[in-house]
């Protein structure tokens, strides 16, 4: 017999590479979507981001964007790398930081008009200078006015008229307008 042996071909394909991450930063539990731009990507089955040395499925975009959702993670840096087989990785080294959750301790004041705009200020841990640090009153997110200290940040009460009735709402923090 003269024929090959079987049916099944290797594909040799090049290397994927990490050029960028959108964001950079986001909380240790996990949820937030990242964009991951760089070249090479292909739209396998076994495309995966990897956060340190936790694997997650990678979406693919194009050949040079794929999306991910990070993992739970403690409190660390960590390199994102890239697979489009789940054996080969990326050797970017681009760095992802899982950050503390942030906590919301108290408020003051605890009320104020429905129609909004009061000054909040929210006491609590772990809240991170940065454009995309901001409030949640129930199911409104605002952008965070002023960033005191790791423990106090200051936003602007939601107006809530166009919600038919007044009442209260839980008040979040978000370090990264994602989670």
């Amino acid at each position: 017999d003269t024929g090959p042996l079987s049916n099944t071909f290797y594909e040799h394909q090049r290397m994927p590479a990490v050029s960028s991450l959108t964001p950079t930063s986001g909380q240790a539990t996990g949820g937030v979507v990242i964009t991951v731009r760089g070249f090479n990507f292909t739209n396998t089955m076994e495309l995966g981001c990897k956060f340190g040395d936790v694997r997650v499925d990678g979406q693919w975009f194009s050949p040079k964007e794929i999306r991910c959702i990070t993992p739970r993670h403690i409190p660390s840096t960590v390199y994102v790398e890239v697979s489009n087989n789940d054996v080969d990785w990326s050797e970017s080294g681009l760095d992802f930081v899982f950050q503390a959750d942030p906590s919301v301790n108290s408020i003051h004041p605890t009320h104020g008009p429905e129609r909004g705009m009061t000054l909040v200020t929210v006491y609590g841990n772990h809240f991170v200078n940065s454009r995309h640090l901001g409030c949640r009153f129930g199911l409104i997110s605002t952008q965070a006015h002023s960033f005191v200290s790791q423990n106090e940040i200051v936003c602007f009460a939601p107006d809530r008229r166009n919600l038919g009735r007044p009442g209260s709402v839980a008040v979040e923090v978000t370090n990264n307008n994602q989670t």
